[in-house]
């Protein structure tokens, strides 16, 4: 749920200093904007100007890297008490949830990435999935990407390093409800290039959803639907997994899946791309969570690609 204005004013407000601590501060003055520009670093998660290259050094994670029972002491008030033994039965959801329970929800990171929310959706653009996003910034997986010019730049690189060619398609985005762009499908490509990290929302797990089918990549960009916020006049992002990039096998996924608590507050506990985010994992294949969707690259650290600055046909 997003904030309003009454509560934004009312309640103080928590952001994430560069130690991965928590500071208090000041609500904004004016609630019914987007929070004013504060000085210091800490205070620009609230106005899409946070510098993500700060976090590679204190990060403390990186590709391989499990930050798992770390990040329970971000998303939860106590460490988690799990025993080792119940993940080994049939169900063991049952005991992590229970655990989870019994530690309770840390407040202060729920706020922040209501705040952060709040910041996106009144800037007319969709907001992402921000507990995502802390993860990420605790990976290193922020960055920006290396870029070429075009699709046929990918493909040389490919021909030497191997590895994946993707295909993201965006539609023009409308947060009104209505037949008004307020956030086009280029400005998205450029802040997926230039921006800051967006964590995408997918039924088979949270990242940021590609294909290596360029024709099913089109067709989210041509899709109309206002009832979901989509006006089409999209454009397709080519970009390049390396063969280098760490990505689960189908059993890990498997494993994941097994331990996944669905529903409750968002964490790293409850989804399938925040999981393997916090284990490490740079991108997944969606088709190890459900066979029919063998082809569908769900990306976690946009660092390790390189993308085409020029969209396909473009």
């Amino acid at each position: 749920m997003l904030l309003d204005s009454k509560r934004l004013i009312e309640r103080q407000v928590f952001l994430l200093t560069k130690d991965f601590e928590y500071t208090i501060v000041e609500p904004p003055k004016n609630p019914e904007l987007v929070p004013a520009p504060y000085e210091g670093e800490i205070f620009k998660h609230l106005q899409g100007q946070h510098d993500q290259r700060t976090h590679g050094s204190w990060a403390g994670g990186g590709a391989g890297v499990d930050i798992t029972e770390a990040l329970d002491e971000v998303f939860f008030k106590e460490k988690l008490n799990i025993i080792n033994s119940s993940l080994t039965q049939n169900t063991p959801r049952i005991a992590i949830e229970a655990a989870m329970r019994a530690a309770g929800n840390n407040v202060e990171t729920l706020d922040l990435i209501e705040d952060m929310d709040f910041a996106e959706s009144t800037a007319g653009r969709a907001y992402g999935d921000n507990a995502l996003k802390i993860i990420a910034e605790r990976q290193g997986f922020t960055e920006k990407p290396r870029t070429v010019a075009t699709v046929d730049d990918l493909k040389e690189i490919q021909k030497t390093d191997g590895g994946i060619i993707v295909f993201r398609g965006i539609a023009d985005y409308s947060s009104t409800g209505d037949d008004e762009v307020t956030y086009t499908a280029e400005q998205a490509l450029t802040d997926f290039r230039e921006g800051e990290y967006f964590g995408g929302w997918g039924a088979f797990g949270n990242g940021t959803y590609t294909t290596v089918d360029i024709d099913s990549a089109q067709s989210y960009a041509d899709d109309v639907d206002p009832d979901n916020n989509k006006l089409g006049n999209g454009k397709v992002m080519a970009m390049h997994i390396p063969a280098t990039a760490k990505a689960p096998t189908e059993e890990v996924v498997k494993t994941v899946m097994r331990e996944m608590v669905w529903g409750g507050e968002k964490s790293h506990r409850n989804n399938v791309g925040r999981r393997l985010a916090a284990m490490g994992y740079q991108y997944y294949d969606a088709g190890h969570v459900q066979d029919d969707k063998r082809g569908i690259y769900v990306v976690l650290d946009r660092s390790m690609l390189t993308v085409a600055e020029q969209a396909v046909g473009g």
